[in-house]
């Protein structure tokens, strides 16, 4: 059971739950059950922030099957933490990034399209064009706004601004091609949208604390570890 905002909501089997912490919340094992088996995840930081304040959803308890990204990436998560593969912090931050980029986009399925047309127009372009060179100014023409209005209007209803959100596409798309890939990290910042790799691995390194060249290290690292494990 959940305790939330005055309300009592129950929790089924594949059933999740955000809370903000501190908050006003409990839950508990109900009287007419005697055993429970669930993962709990506290995170904390700007992303997770923002992750928070963009989240729309009518209920904090959810649905999430078994084989979505969010559960394969939270198994992951887990298997790391058992085993002593979690290396730094900074290995812990960029999972932790990945598993709320895959809770962000299974959650955006779940809530109605309450965003004003002109900014899922936005969010739609640079979502095919995150490649391309873009700033504000590209990227509001195709809202119909002016760079002030759609600056604005975007962060009320975001919740971040038009390039934090544009910076986090690319960075999916960057980890992605890192994890996967043998491609050079020239390479890959001119895959996401940017002009060479310095500039690339700053903004990573800002996002995540760590290079993405060490990223890539860490994934290939515990890929190995698990592969040894099977």
């Amino acid at each position: 059971m959940l305790s939330t905002g005055g309300k009592e909501m129950t929790l089924n089997k594949n059933e999740a739950f955000l809370v903000n912490i501190p908050s006003e919340h409990r839950y508990y094992l109900p009287a007419d059950s005697d055993h429970w088996h669930f993962f709990y995840l506290t995170l904390a930081g700007d992303f997770a922030t923002q992750f928070t304040q963009r989240s729309s959803i009518a209920s904090p308890v959810f649905k999430i099957p078994e084989d979505s990204p969010v559960i394969h990436q939270l198994n992951m998560m887990l298997s790391l933490a058992k085993n002593g593969q979690f290396t730094s912090l900074f290995q812990a931050s960029t999972e932790s990034y990945h598993f709320l980029m895959n809770l962000q986009a299974y959650l955006s399925d779940l809530s109605p399209h309450t965003l004003p047309p002109a900014i899922e127009q936005a969010i739609a372009f640079m979502t095919a064009h995150f490649n391309e060179d873009l700033d504000v100014m590209s990227i509001s023409q195709t809202s119909g706004l002016s760079t002030y209005h759609f600056s604005r209007l975007f962060k009320e209803t975001t919740g971040c601004t038009p390039i934090d959100y544009l910076t986090d596409i690319r960075l999916r798309h960057a980890c992605e091609r890192l994890a996967n890939t043998n491609e050079t990290i020239h390479t890959i910042a001119r895959a996401t949208g940017y002009q060479n790799g310095n500039y690339f691995s700053k903004v990573f390194k800002k996002q995540f604390g760590t290079t993405p060249s060490l990223y890539r290290k860490d994934k290939q690292r515990f890929f190995e570890r698990t592969w040894t494990i099977l």
